[in-house]
């Protein structure tokens, strides 16, 4: 496992990508969430990289409520199942407080994903493209840069 200390992203270590871990704040609680660089061992963080990095810090809160809605609404098609599993009633209005952020992907073009397991307990990402629009889709598309 290699290591580096960047003036940017701070401390980085190399496990399978460049990682680390950060405090994000979010409606006044502090969520601990893993930030991943994909590379391979040899390869550095590169500049879109850390332009997508730049970009995700300077608009966490944006970034945060946008998925908030846009969870709540990819889940109103299969609310009830929800409601029932979860043994709720309505949907909160912080759909954060029902799932859980694995880690945030930053991939080799500069692109943004927020990884995350449902309240029904399947891995999810939510995607923020080139254009900065967001859109949930399964992880293993992320993967590979276009």
């Amino acid at each position: 496992m290699g290591k580096i200390n960047d003036k940017i992203l701070g401390e980085l270590i190399y496990d399978g990508g460049w990682k680390k871990d950060e405090i994000l704040v979010y409606r006044k609680k502090e969520i601990k969430i893993k930030i991943i660089f994909s590379a391979y061992e040899d390869e550095y963080v590169n500049e879109k990289q850390i332009e997508g990095y730049r970009w995700f810090k300077t608009n966490i809160a944006n970034i945060l409520e946008e998925s908030q809605k846009l969870i709540i609404k990819h889940y109103e098609c299969f609310k009830e199942d929800i409601l029932e599993e979860c043994n709720i009633k309505t949907l909160p209005d912080d759909i954060f407080s029902l799932i859980e952020v694995e880690y945030i992907l930053i991939t080799e073009n500069g692109r943004v994903g927020i990884l995350f397991n449902n309240m029904l307990g399947e891995e999810e990402v939510i995607i923020i493209d080139e254009n900065k629009k967001l859109s949930i889709e399964i992880p293993e598309e992320i993967w590979y840069d276009e």
